[in-house]
């Protein structure tokens, strides 16, 4: 018999699965039918980003395993990716901004699943390889159409977000320019290898741990 640990983990993954489904699913039938508007599906986004904070806190405090630094630059990232779109009204209806939040939802249900069953001792190979395997499209596509959502934002940004730090003025357009240039390729790297290690170390042999890991 499952331990409440288990079923309370997979309850939380088949929720995750759901919202995402739902977004991705929401997503992509109003841009196929040329109406899709960021403000109809973007709580939605937020609300699954926001949730995936319990991941976190399931790893710190012992319920599962995982990588706690790499899934708060994932999460952080996303959550930022997110605003970003949404306080930038000139882009936030653009094909990007649509095509991101499908590539964002499509990862979910790619993972939650493995973990959910995990949780209760399932060992499932095909949820296996797919949870291992979905980023070797999905995550180069999410991080170039985040490349392209800051670039079409930096003109905006630009124009209407400036302040002060210390005395010395900030233009919130050049901060993003300097980001995606200086610092975005090496979050993406550091993404990149961490994944394709995990991706080695579970399907390259080894034992699946008894404990689910989140990224």
């Amino acid at each position: 018999m499952p331990r409440l640990s288990g079923v309370y983990l997979f309850t939380y993954c088949a929720l995750q699965t759901v919202i995402h489904l739902v977004l991705v699913s929401r997503t992509a039938h109003l841009f196929l039918q040329g109406s899709y508007e960021w403000l109809a599906v973007s709580q939605l986004a937020f609300i699954g980003t926001l949730l995936q904070l319990v991941d976190v806190v399931h790893c710190l405090i012992g319920l599962t395993k995982g990588n706690v630094p790499a899934s708060l630059v994932q999460i952080f990232g996303r959550f930022a990716m997110l605003w970003i779109i949404d306080k930038c009204p000139e882009t936030r209806d653009s094909t990007p901004a649509a095509l991101i939040l499908i590539v964002y939802a499509l990862i979910e249900p790619c993972r939650y699943p493995y973990y959910g069953f995990n949780a209760l001792g399932v060992e499932l190979y095909p949820l296996m390889w797919l949870r291992y395997s979905a980023f070797l499209p999905l995550y180069p596509a999410g991080l170039s159409l985040e490349a392209i959502n800051i670039a079409l934002a930096i003109p905006y940004y630009y124009r209407t977000y400036q302040t002060e730090f210390f005395g010395i003025p900030l233009n919130a357009g050049i901060c993003l320019g300097g980001f995606l240039v200086l610092v975005f390729p090496f979050i993406a790297r550091f993404l990149l290898f961490h994944m394709l290690k995990q991706r080695k170390s579970k399907l390259g042999g080894t034992q699946l741990e008894k404990k689910p890991k989140r990224n």
